[in-house]
């Protein structure tokens, strides 16, 4: 991320589902559900061209 922001890109990251800080819930732990976590992100912050 460092790196990418020193070249002048907004770099953004979430934190997934029981990982680092976020709360450990017992569902929802899947690809399908990560999706739907950032797919509110980019939508939240009304990200466009987004990689």
């Amino acid at each position: 991320m460092q790196f990418l922001a020193e070249k002048g890109y907004r770099v953004i990251a979430h934190d997934r589902r029981g990982h680092g800080r976020s709360s450990q819930p017992w569902e929802g732990n899947d690809m399908d559900h990560y999706a739907d976590d950032l797919a509110a992100v980019i939508k939240a912050l009304k990200l466009k061209e987004v990689t």
